[in-house]
């Protein structure tokens, strides 16, 4: 939900800039899209207290040992290219 509310946002940006659609008509398509996303964002937040928190904390131990990952193997490819 999270993503869907992201991409709404950009959307505005790609309407507006990207197409050159005028301020209100912008503002109205993705206006009406957050306010759906907002409130099924809000109904999941809820929801973190009954468990939701470990998928949670379970995505934040993965992205740890991800960013680790990628930051050695940047670490070790400028070590190699030094010899």
């Amino acid at each position: 939900m999270g993503t869907m509310l992201v991409t709404t946002f950009l959307t505005f940006f790609v309407i507006r800039y990207g197409w050159g659609y005028p301020l209100w008509l912008c503002l109205l398509a993705t206006g009406f899209f957050m306010l759906i996303d907002v409130t099924l964002f809000s109904a999941a937040l809820l929801k973190i207290h009954e468990g939701g928190w470990f998928l949670l904390a379970l995505g934040a131990v993965v992205f740890v040992i991800m960013a680790t990952w990628r930051r050695g193997r940047q670490i070790l490819t400028q070590l190699r290219s030094y010899l």
